[in-house]
């Protein structure tokens, strides 16, 4: 691991459980194959449960600007997403419900939009509507290839 990584970990990894529907940066780096090699905002679709907080594990599902070749029913796109700062602006994203991660807080930080007075970031906590996180939930169901819709899903959004 590069000097560069152990100080994004050390200084902007998250110290808490984000909540269902929160949008965050994950640092997708020292992946294997076609995992997905880079930075890029992701949704937290689970609510915060004991066993997560004391592992410091968080489940996700990756955001892209670019649109499937061949959509699919778990395929979800987001149109009226929070502004996310460079260089994430886009108008419209793409939820890839089929690719879900279980990570760690130190892959994870809060979107930032530049420094304020003082010199120091301003992070800001985005989420998602409520409509749209629980259309995702039945994306990843989708893709996951569960048959049923389990009304449990719905919980604690």
């Amino acid at each position: 691991m590069s000097i560069n990584n152990l100080y994004f970990i050390k200084i902007f990894m998250i110290s808490y459980q984000s909540g269902a529907g929160q949008i965050l940066i994950c640092d997708f780096v020292n992946n294997i194959g076609n995992e997905i090699n880079k930075k890029r905002p992701v949704i937290a679709f689970t609510a915060p449960t004991v066993q997560l907080r004391k592992s410091k594990l968080c489940h996700v599902i990756p955001l892209s600007t670019t649109e499937p070749e061949v959509i699919k029913d778990y395929h979800y796109k987001l149109t009226n997403l929070p502004k996310l700062p460079p260089p994430y602006l886009k108008n419209e994203c793409w939820a890839k419900c089929d690719l879900v991660y279980t990570v760690s807080y130190e892959r994870l930080s809060t979107p930032y939009f530049g420094k304020g007075p003082n010199g120091k970031r301003n992070y800001t906590p985005l989420f998602i509507n409520r409509d749209d996180l629980l259309q995702i939930r039945k994306c990843i169901m989708r893709g996951l290839q569960f048959k049923t819709d389990l009304q449990i899903f719905e919980i604690n959004i």
